[in-house]
C-alpha cells in the first residue's frame, strides 16, 4: 500500500472519531440522569414549591452503614440504600425502609416517623406514572402512597423519577394540594422547572 493512500485512511479515522467525540458532549440543558430514582450523593438537593430546600450536606457512619445526611428546614433524616431499598434511620436509633425501589404493585411496609410517632404505611402505588412540571413530561415515575391507618385525611403520595428522586408530592389535606419540584441538582447537574 502506497504511503499517501495510508495516510489518507488515517486521517480519515482521526476525522471520524473526532466527529464522534464532538457529538458525544452532554448539553446542560437536558443531562442524561440515568434511573436511579433516589440518586444518594453529597450536594444532591431538591427544592420543591411549598417545601423546605431538601439537600444532602454529608455522609456519617452509624451501626456499620454509611448514611447521607438529609437536611430540610430545621429537620435531618439519615439515609442510605441497601438492597434496593431507600432505609431512612430515625432519631431513635431505628432503621426502616422508606422507599422499595424493586418492590411489587401493591406491596407495602410501615414506617414510624420518630418526630411525630406516627406509623405510615407505605405502598408502591405505580411505577408508570407521568408527572407533568411547567411542560415538561417525566414518564416513568414511582408512585408511593403514605397512609396513616388510624388517621383521616392524612394520606399523601410521593412521586419519585429515574435520575432525579422527588418530583413531586400530592396531599389531600395539604392548603397546596400539588408540590412539584422548581430545580433540583444531581450529581452537580442543576436541574430547572
Amino acid at each position: 500500500m502506497n504511503r499517501k493512500l495510508i495516510n489518507f485512511i488515517l486521517l480519515q479515522a482521526l476525522f471520524v472519531g473526532m466527529l464522534a467525540i464532538s457529538s458525544c458532549k452532554k448539553d446542560k440543558a437536558s443531562p442524561e440522569l440515568g434511573t436511579d430514582y433516589f440518586p444518594l450523593q453529597v450536594g444532591n438537593s431538591w427544592k420543591l414549591q411549598y417545601s423546605s430546600l431538601r439537600q444532602i450536606t454529608g455522609t456519617i457512619h452509624l451501626g456499620g452503614y454509611e448514611y447521607y445526611s438529609m437536611v430540610s428546614g430545621n429537620d435531618t433524616s439519615y439515609l442510605r440504600e441497601g438492597l434496593s431499598t431507600i432505609w431512612i434511620r430515625t432519631s431513635n436509633g431505628e432503621e426502616s425502609p422508606l422507599f422499595k425501589l424493586t418492590a411489587n404493585l401493591k406491596d407495602y411496609w410501615y414506617w414510624t416517623d420518630s418526630k411525630n410517632g406516627m406509623q405510615w404505611k407505605i405502598t408502591l402505588n405505580s411505577k408508570l406514572e407521568t408527572v407533568k412540571i411547567n411542560g415538561q413530561t417525566i414518564s416513568n415515575c414511582y408512585s408511593y402512597y403514605f397512609d396513616n391507618p388510624e388517621m383521616a385525611d392524612e394520606e399523601y403520595y410521593v412521586y419519585l423519577a429515574p435520575g432525579i428522586g422527588y418530583v413531586q408530592e400530592k396531599c389531600g389535606f395539604c392548603i397546596d394540594t400539588q408540590n412539584q419540584l422548581e430545580s433540583a441538582t444531581i450529581n452537580g447537574v442543576k436541574i430547572t422547572f
